[in-house]
């Protein structure tokens, strides 16, 4: 059997010969997004954090939607892999409209997952010392993506502030690595079932074929028709 492939911004395409007729398998792949999360449900993007960026984080200052009474802290990979993407919250904070203030330290998370290792507070993913970029910090969480943390917060939060940035368990490393995009959400992030599912063009004559093809969808066992 022989085999051939191509590839769209969004798809990727895979072609072989049954070696027992003359049909041919097609796979069709899309690699239009890494399915991590929802980025319309996003009320903060930090956009790119890495070695080249002043201070290796970014001060995060964002109205919270009123009446929101959950907070997902997001770490995503940046898209290149999740090598040494040590990341740290350092001094989360809650405001309330009354005034008061919300250590996020101070509670304990509704549900936590890391790319690597154990988020822990107060410490580093390594549970060393949070330290970014040679200073130490007492309070904030420390994780690596792609890290998602839920906490529960009161119907009066109104602000969120804290410094995100990239732990020198990560940064110290020489290589790759320690590329990040720092998120904040105030509903669940992750995409639903429906919004993974999309169309995929396929461009029969693009991948080699001529003429009129019946084609069969071989997981689901359904003929879909002659194209």
């Amino acid at each position: 059997a022989s085999s051939t492939s191509s590839r769209k911004v969004s798809s990727s395409f895979w072609v072989a010969d049954d070696p027992n007729s003359n049909d041919k398998f097609v796979g069709v792949f899309n690699i239009g997004g890494n399915e991590f999360v929802s980025p319309e449900k996003l009320l903060y993007r930090s956009g790119t954090v890495s070695r080249l960026t002043d201070g290796y984080g970014e001060n995060i200052d964002i109205d919270l939607p009123k009446g929101a009474t959950e907070l997902y802290l997001i770490v995503d990979d940046n898209g290149d892999g999740f090598n040494y993407d040590h990341a740290d919250w350092i001094n989360p904070v809650v405001h309330l409209s009354d005034g008061k203030i919300l250590q996020l330290t101070d509670l304990e998370w509704e549900f936590a997952k890391a790319g690597w290792g154990t988020g822990h507070k107060n410490r580093s993913v390594t549970n060393n010392p949070l330290n970014v970029k040679g200073t130490e910090y007492k309070n904030g969480i420390g994780t690596h993506s792609q890290s998602i943390i839920k906490f529960k917060i009161p119907e009066n939060s109104k602000r969120f502030t804290a410094f995100a940035g990239l732990d020198m368990g990560g940064t110290n490393h020489r290589g790759d690595g320690s590329t990040v995009e720092f998120m904040v959400s105030a509903e669940d992030p992750t995409p639903s079932q429906e919004a993974l599912a999309v169309n995929i063009p396929v461009d029969l004559k693009a991948l080699g074929f001529s003429g009129k093809c019946s084609i069969r969808d071989l997981w689901n066992q359904k003929d879909l028709g002659t194209f």
